[in-house]
């Protein structure tokens, strides 16, 4: 008798695990099927034009200021591309590299508190000293960005972190974002485009926010890795990414990314600013351009 039990004890047991596996099993598929529907209804499919660092305002570039960010929206960009550096009291904040000079006095390469950064305007030196002159070209928090963006129900984000002093800076970065996301509005998430740099930045996101979307930037990568793009694709089509990017010059003919886009992985090169250039790359099967002075519009019009 006690055999019997034992025996049905270990059937049940066995019955339990399958269960436990089909239902973990039926959410990850669950997952990735609403990850692919997404990436194939998604940004890439309506837009060409990424807006760098925010798109340039007044000829000037890499701003990374509100005043940029509204611009870009009101010439009907919806993707924009920002970077993204820590203050030293650690807040995260968008600018290029601390070094560059925006026509501020912190441009010494040595990171500002949040409140020097605040209080400096971006290229006050050069504007006359007026009200309205005081209220542009301001500085974004990492917070104003999510703000803007919940009002603001169409627009898409591309994150550039830029870590050249810490490997760890890309995830630190990336976490906080989506800490400002959840207190902020969840759904901004939705509309997050990360840029990786290197195939194990892909696994370090995944583990901190399912992603709709990703980007591999290839400048980064070593000589032997960025030259051989069958393995690119072949770990884009793994992990389910659609679009990588790379300087537009290294894209000399249509045969020099076939591999990728024999793929079905998109291209978007950085970074183009004349329209006859974007139309050369067009024309090479590059399916978008990063720029500070072309907006959507521009492109329709090179493929009229």
């Amino acid at each position: 008798m006690k055999k019997r039990y034992f025996l049905l004890a270990a059937l049940l047991l066995v019955f339990l695990g399958w269960v436990v596996l089909i239902v973990k099993d039926k959410n990850i598929l669950e997952r990735t099927g609403r990850k692919e529907k997404n990436r194939q209804e998604t940004w890439f499919e309506d837009y060409k034009v990424i807006s760098h660092a925010l798109g340039g305002i007044d000829g000037k570039d890499y701003t990374n200021s509100f005043e940029a960010l509204e611009y870009s929206y009101e010439k009907g960009q919806r993707v924009v591309e920002a970077d993204f550096q820590f203050t030293s009291d650690d807040v995260l904040v968008l600018r290029h590299y601390w070094k560059d000079d925006l026509g501020q006095e912190n441009s010494d390469g040595s990171a500002p508190t949040l409140e020097e950064f605040k209080n400096t305007l971006i290229y006050s030196a050069y504007m006359p000293v007026t009200a309205e002159d005081l209220a542009r070209y301001m500085s974004v928090t990492a917070e104003d960005l999510a703000r803007y963006m919940s009002s603001h129900k169409d627009l898409y984000l591309v994150t550039d972190v830029k870590h050249k002093m810490k490997s760890t800076a890309l995830e630190a970065a990336i976490k906080e974002f989506v800490k400002i996301a959840r207190e902020t509005d969840p759904s901004i998430l939705e509309r997050v485009i990360v840029q990786i740099y290197c195939e194990e930045d892909y696994a370090k996101m995944e583990k901190i926010y399912p992603f709709e979307s990703y980007i591999f930037t290839l400048y980064k990568l070593p000589k032997e890795y960025k030259d051989n793009y069958g393995k690119i694709a072949e770990f884009c089509k793994k992990a389910g990414i659609s679009v990588v990017t790379m300087p537009a010059k290294w894209i000399k003919d249509k045969s020099d990314i076939e591999e990728l886009t024999e793929n079905d992985i998109m291209v978007y090169v950085h970074t183009v600013n004349e329209q006859e250039e974007a139309a050369k790359m067009l024309g090479y099967g590059v399916n978008g351009i990063y720029s500070d002075y072309l907006y959507e519009s521009d492109l329709a019009d090179t493929e009229e």
